[in-house]
């Protein structure tokens, strides 16, 4: 069974068909058009970056209305640079890290390779927002190369050692 509209070529506007089947109407109005429907399938899409948007053409010399789809992409959320950094780290994190930098400074000693990696993620991000504090993808933030517990392990490591 085809379904049909109806098609007011002085409103623009579909209007549902007046009878209970799809036989034709009788006594129709000339500025009524009788528009048989077309659905076209969904398409294949990738929802973890695309979203469907529903379309219809109406096509009043073949007296159709075609209702299909557009694949949209969906734009990547965008993010400050706070936010960049809380995916990773916590404010306590930051602070702790802070103080144990400090404590490794008082002592001498050096930063190990994972208080450094921390250190220059930290860095990286509060730099690239004083250059351009507006918001951005992710992943333009980079990824820190070493988690804050194993930064503080090997800096209260390095502390505990003569």
């Amino acid at each position: 069974m085809i379904m049909k509209l109806l098609y007011d070529t002085q409103t623009q506007k579909l209007l549902a068909w007046p009878r209970i089947d799809d036989e034709p109407v009788v006594g129709l109005a000339a500025h009524l058009l009788e528009m048989s429907v077309v659905q076209e399938d969904k398409p294949t899409y990738d929802p973890a970056t695309q979203r469907l948007e529903k379309t219809e053409v109406i096509d009043t010399d073949n007296r159709t209305v075609t209702r299909g789809w557009n694949v949209v992409e969906v734009p990547v959320p965008a993010v400050i640079a706070e936010e960049a950094v809380a995916k990773y780290f916590s404010a306590y994190q930051i602070a702790a890290l802070q103080r144990l930098e400090m404590a490794l400074l008082q002592a001498g000693k050096p930063l190990g390779p994972k208080m450094t990696a921390c250190k220059e993620f930290l860095e990286s991000v509060m730099l690239g927002w004083a250059m351009n504090p507006t918001p951005a993808p992710q992943e333009s933030f980079g990824v820190p190369q070493a988690s804050f517990e194993e930064a503080s392990a090997e800096a209260v490591a390095a502390l505990q050692e003569p």
